[in-house]
């Protein structure tokens, strides 16, 4: 297992990416807690690894109904009747409704035209091969009751069909990393950008993501990477796997392709298997 390395002195972290860094030393989560963790109730942890000009993350309440970790709904005081356990997978999930909590919100849909679509935002300071990373996501627009005008009407209809929010990961820079997104409605798609060049590695529908679309509603997205093998989980159960050796190794975040989207969470394990603890 490739060991993790963490960032110890850098001059300047630009688009997510740590650049002028002189030193880095290893480092393990144990089975004490995650490697790395945020639920982005401290926004000046997570504000020191925004990227600059890429998006616009901002911290703030966000309320959902939907899939959430059982340990962080407690640690927030949820109490609800609709629980359920997952013994067999990584973390334990209970459906919440109505909770708020602390999110990281990307609020840009336009990109400027050249500027790559999937907006990026590298979290973790750790650079990993193979790990186990867990987020939440809920999206503010993808489908909209009335339409303006037919402008509006055809953007919807776009966003349904490819817009998405998820996770990057084995990152070397902003033109080359794999990805793995929700895609439209109910799609997940694993692909990889090389060279500033787009290839999608695997697109599949899911009953998983039905609807997901709508506003408020909330999802867990998992990725599981040992060596070439990639793994991608919502809520608990597995819907896409592929091979590809590009890249080894590289750092792990964020990203939305054409919507705004609030991650719950983020957490970063060097571990496998059930019951990861968050904390």
């Amino acid at each position: 297992m490739l060991k993790a390395l963490r960032v110890i002195t850098c001059a300047a972290v630009a688009l997510g990416f740590a650049t002028g860094c002189t030193s880095v030393e290893e480092k393990r989560g144990g089975s004490g807690g995650a490697l790395y963790f945020t639920d982005f109730s401290d926004a000046a942890r997570t504000g020191a690894f925004s990227p600059r000009g890429d998006g616009l993350w901002t911290v703030g309440q966000v309320s959902f109904s939907g899939y959430y970790p059982a340990q962080l709904a407690k640690k927030y005081g949820y109490r609800g009747r609709d629980e359920r356990d997952a013994p067999t997978a990584v973390g334990q999930l209970s459906k919440v409704s109505n909770i708020s909590v602390p999110g990281y919100v990307q609020s840009r849909e336009k990109v400027s035209p050249g500027q790559n679509p999937n907006l990026l935002n590298v979290l973790s300071p750790y650079t990993l091969g193979d790990f186990t990373a867990e987020t939440a996501v809920v999206f503010y627009s993808g489908r909209a009751s009335n339409y303006d005008d037919a402008a509006d009407r055809e953007r919807s209809i776009e966003l349904r069909r490819r817009a998405g929010a998820g996770m990057i990961f084995r990152y070397q820079d902003p033109n080359n990393f794999y990805i793995a997104r929700t895609g439209g409605e109910n799609g997940i798609e694993i692909g990889k950008m090389v060279n500033n060049q787009y290839t999608s590695l695997k697109f599949v529908e899911t009953e998983r993501l039905e609807n997901f679309l709508a506003p408020e509603r909330s999802a867990v997205l998992r990725v599981v990477a040992r060596g070439s093998q990639i793994d991608v989980y919502v809520d608990n159960n597995l819907v896409a796997r592929v091979q590809d050796g590009t890249f080894p190794i590289g750092q792990v975040g964020l990203t939305t392709f054409r919507i705004k989207a609030a991650y719950l969470y983020f957490a970063l394990w060097e571990d496998f298997g059930p019951n990861l603890p968050y904390f």
